[in-house]
C-alpha cells in the first residue's frame, strides 16, 4: 500500500533528527518504520495463535489464572519500585529502562511525578493496568470474592489513578460503568451481587457530592482535575491529536479506501489509525477478528465452570484494553498483551468445546453399544 499510494496523500509521521524527533506532515513514501510496524503486528498475530494453541493443548484454567497472577504481581512490584525510587534517591529501575526510545520517567504534573512502571510513558502503563483490572474485576465479580482478588482490584485502581493519565481516568470510569450495567441481569439472579448493586447505587450520589466538594474546596485538587481532565481537549496536545485524526480520515479518502499501509501514518485513536492505515478491507477483517474472538460465548447455566469464567475474565480484560486503546492508540496494533489474553481466552473455549464433543461422542457410542447388547 505505501508503494501503491506513494505521493497520493500526506501523512503525519515521526521525523527523527540528531537533536530528537518531531511529528511532521510529509508525502506518503516507504520508510523503515513501515517495516517495523508490520513486523510488530505480525508478532502480535503469531502471539495470538501460539497462546490459543498452547492453552487449548496444554494449559488449564488454573494455569492461566496463575499466569495472570504472576503478570499482575510483577507489574505491581515494578510500579512500587518506580514510586520508591525518588523517595529513597536510588534509581531502582535503571537496569530495566534500557530501550532505545524516549522514556518519560521524569514528568511532573502539579508537583506529582507521573507513574510509568515498566513502560516508557504513562498512557502505555495505563493501558496494561486497565487490561489487568478488567480481568480481575470479572474474576472478583463472577467467583467467590477472596481477600486477595479484592486487594488486587483495589491496588490496580490506585495505580490507574496514580498514573495521572487522562485516558486511564476516562477508561476506568467508562469501563466500570459499562461493565456493571452489562452485569445487571446477572446480579438480579444472585442475592450477594444484588446487595452489592444496591450499595453502589446508594453510594454513588455520596461519592459524586464528595468529589465536587473536594474539587471546590482544595485548590491543589481542582488544579489537578482541570489540568488532567477538563482542559485536556483544548490543550495544545489535544488539538494536535485531533489534527492527526482528521488527516487520517483524509488519508482514507485520498487512497480511495485502500489505506496508506500499516506504519505509514500516526493517529490518536484506534478507529482512525485502522481506517487510515488498513482501509475498508483491512478494517472489515480486523473487526471480524475482534467480534469472532471476543464475542465467542457459550450458553451456560448459572453454574459455569472455572474454565469458562476464566475465559470470560480474559475477554473482559481485552475489552478494557480495547476501550482505552480506542481513544489513544496511534497504530492499528492493539499490542501483544491484548493478543495474548485474547488467544488464551480462545484456547480455553476451544478446549472446552473439545471436551464437550468428546462427552457427546462417548454418550452416543455408549447408548449405541447398550442398544446393541440389549437387542442381542
Amino acid at each position: 500500500l505505501p508503494r501503491l499510494n506513494a505521493g497520493m496523500t500526506e501523512v503525519y509521521t515521526i521525523l527523527r533528527q540528531s537533536d530528537g524527533a518531531t511529528i511532521t506532515l510529509r508525502p506518503l513514501h516507504h520508510s523503515g518504520s513501515i517495516t517495523g510496524q508490520f513486523l510488530r503486528f505480525l508478532i502480535s498475530g503469531i502471539a495470538f495463535g501460539v497462546a490459543a494453541l498452547c492453552t487449548m493443548r496444554l494449559a488449564t484454567a488454573a494455569r492461566v489464572r496463575q499466569a495472570m497472577l504472576v503478570a499482575t504481581g510483577v507489574h505491581i512490584l515494578i510500579a512500587v519500585f518506580d514510586l520508591l525510587s525518588p523517595v529513597i534517591g536510588v534509581p531502582l529501575l535503571s537496569w530495566l529502562r534500557n530501550a532505545y526510545v524516549a522514556i518519560l520517567d521524569d514528568q511532573v504534573l502539579l508537583g506529582v511525578r507521573r507513574l510509568i512502571g515498566g513502560f516508557p510513558e504513562p498512557s502505555a502503563f495505563g493501558i496494561f493496568t486497565i487490561g489487568l483490572y478488567g480481568f480481575w474485576l470479572h474474576a472478583w465479580f463472577s467467583t467467590r470474592r477472596s481477600a486477595a482478588t479484592s486487594a488486587i482490584v483495589v491496588i490496580l485502581v490506585a495505580l490507574l489513578i496514580r498514573s495521572t493519565s487522562t485516558a486511564a481516568y476516562f477508561g476506568l470510569m467508562i469501563y466500570t460503568i459499562i461493565y456493571f450495567a452489562w452485569q445487571a441481569n446477572t446480579a438480579l439472579r444472585n442475592s450477594k451481587n444484588l446487595v452489592l448493586y444496591f450499595v453502589m447505587i446508594f453510594s454513588l450520589p455520596l461519592l459524586i457530592g464528595s468529589t465536587v466538594l473536594v474539587y471546590q474546596v482544595v485548590p491543589d485538587v481542582s488544579d489537578f482535575v482541570e489540568k488532567t481532565i477538563l482542559d485536556k481537549a483544548t490543550s495544545a496536545s489535544g488539538l494536535e491529536r485531533m489534527s492527526w485524526n482528521r488527516q487520517a480520515v483524509f488519508n482514507f479518502v485520498e487512497t480511495n479506501g485502500l489505506g496508506a499501509g500499516i506504519g505509514s501514518l500516526r493517529a490518536s485513536g484506534w478507529p482512525f489509525a485502522v481506517l487510515g492505515s488498513l482501509g475498508i478491507i483491512g478494517t472489515g477483517l480486523y473487526v471480524w477478528f475482534l467480534i469472532s474472538s471476543l464475542g465467542k460465548r457459550r450458553r451456560q447455566s448459572d453454574d459455569e465452570t472455572i474454565a469458562l469464567k476464566t475465559a470470560r475474565s480474559l475477554q473482559y480484560g481485552c475489552m478494557a484494553l480495547f476501550l482505552l486503546s480506542f481513544s489513544i492508540l496511534p497504530q492499528p496494533n492493539l499490542g501483544i498483551v491484548f493478543f495474548l489474553m485474547s488467544g488464551m481466552a480462545t484456547g480455553l473455549l476451544m478446549r472446552r468445546e473439545q471436551i464437550d464433543r468428546k462427552m457427546i461422542d462417548w454418550s452416543f457410542n455408549g447408548r449405541a453399544h447398550f442398544k446393541t447388547a440389549r437387542s442381542s
